[in-house]
């Protein structure tokens, strides 16, 4: 995931703190996430379970409003993986990522 959109999703998500206290359950498109992205090559951690933002107890997730944009960042980022992975004919990138083998 870029960098740019990682500290938009970690500045919603710290506000999102600071407005409530409390802390909601890690969203299964981000574990998604955190499979596609140990199947690549050089995975990036970014959504790994110790994720500071994304983890299980990451800033993501202290309510469904800071959910909101992360599971969003999460879907785009197996989605640009899958259109990588499969130029490239990666069929096992693809199918971690949520994509379509056929």
């Amino acid at each position: 995931m870029s960098r740019p959109i990682r500290a938009a999703v970690a500045l919603f998500a710290v506000f999102g703190i600071a407005a409530s206290g409390c802390v909601i359950d890690r969203k299964a498109e981000c574990i998604d996430a955190e499979a596609c992205d140990r199947a690549l090559e050089q995975p990036f951690g970014d959504f790994n379970a110790d994720d500071a933002t994304f983890g299980d107890l990451g800033t993501c997730w202290q309510t469904e409003d800071t959910a909101a944009p992360c599971v969003a960042a999460c879907n785009t980022f197996r989605a640009d993986q899958v259109e990588l992975a499969t130029e490239q004919n990666n069929l096992a990138v693809i199918e971690a990522c949520g994509g379509s083998v056929e």
